[in-house]
């Protein structure tokens, strides 16, 4: 029994404490023979930010980082800063797009 809440103590202490994720975790994660399927359900999972210009798209997939992993952290990052700017629309701190050009008027 006190194995058992040992146990339970201890994968409450490290779901509490989840690292965000980034490329560098991403890399350690891969370079420690972590499957595929973990690492992509790790990304649709944990909170991260993870920088994907084309340099370092390319440094990830040279470093061993496979395609449905990248594709994971690309989807992430796209709905998290879909999420951001639904929110910044929703407080009407932007204007749209158009309202601007609609404010100029021929003098």
């Amino acid at each position: 029994m006190r194995y058992t809440c040992f146990i339970f103590l201890l994968l409450s202490v490290t779901l509490d404490a989840q690292e965000s994720l980034n490329n560098e975790t991403i890399l350690k994660l891969v370079k420690a023979g972590i499957g595929e399927e973990t690492i992509v359900a790790m990304v649709n999972q944990q909170p991260g930010k993870y920088s994907l210009s084309t340099d370092n798209i390319i440094a990830l997939k040279n470093a061993g980082v496979s395609d449905k992993v990248i594709g994971a952290m690309i989807s992430r990052n796209g709905a998290a800063n879909a999420t951001a700017l639904s929110n910044v629309g929703a407080t009407g701190d932007c204007e749209p797009a158009g309202a601007v050009g609609d404010k100029l008027s021929d003098p």
